[in-house]
């Protein structure tokens, strides 16, 4: 399978972003899609489906290694502050192990409420060696403005089923999370496999190729 890698350009506020103690995200999760909650939703909401690569990124940039911990999306419009408690209407994951992650890249299908979701907030752990160790995790005035994020986002709507890309480390300059994209019909085709022998439920044949929109994190690309 082809994923995308191109020269990046990265927003200098990212560059800067403070560089804070390891330590999770508060997460409120939504919970992946089953076969039960897919036949009972799927009419009135969305399924997204994106890979993402947990494990550990060596020789990243100046970094011995860098590591996504977790990404945040929240269905806008957004306000300035994240909301108090769980709600229906963000999607949220972390790492699932920091010490032995999965090798290759997980495939996810989330139910979620019609909408665009923002990514408002992640975490992408780094050592510089075996005792200097940190992470990148900006704060939300750094990512959230007028109701938007900066950084990107994707849409669904009711009924539909939508691959919005691959999450992953980029290393160009700082250690970022970069959405990857599964190039050509035939590599797609495969990758919706992938997703169909995890989730059998999932009708590949209705998959609408509609990736993450971002000039910060990600190149443009259309399936061709």
């Amino acid at each position: 399978m082809v994923f995308e890698m191109l020269q990046r350009t990265i927003a200098p506020a990212l560059l800067t972003a403070s560089l804070v103690a390891a330590g999770p995200l508060t997460a409120r999760a939504a919970e992946e899609a089953t076969a039960t909650s897919f036949a009972a939703s799927k009419a009135s909401k969305g399924l997204v489906l994106f890979d993402v690569y947990w494990s550990r990124v060596w020789k990243c940039g100046r970094y011995e290694d860098a590591q996504l911990r977790a990404l945040v999306f929240e269905r806008g419009p957004l306000n300035d502050a994240p909301a108090a408690s769980p709600s229906v209407t963000s999607l949220s994951l972390e790492n699932p192990s920091s010490l032995a992650p999965p090798k290759h890249f997980v495939p996810y299908a989330f139910l979620v409420e019609p909408g665009e979701y923002h990514l408002t907030a992640f975490e992408v752990g780094f050592s510089q060696s075996m005792s200097k160790v940190g992470a990148i995790k900006p704060s939300r005035a750094e990512i959230v403005t007028a109701g938007r994020s900066k950084l990107g986002s994707f849409k669904v709507a009711a009924g539909e089923v939508v691959y919005v890309g691959n999450w992953g480390v980029d290393c160009y300059r700082a250690p970022i999370p970069w959405r990857f994209y599964t190039q050509g019909k035939a590599d797609f085709a495969e990758h919706l496999e992938q997703y169909k022998a995890k989730y059998p439920f999932v009708d590949t044949a209705s998959v609408i190729y509609r990736l993450f929109e971002t000039t910060e994190l990600g190149e443009g690309y259309e399936l061709k």
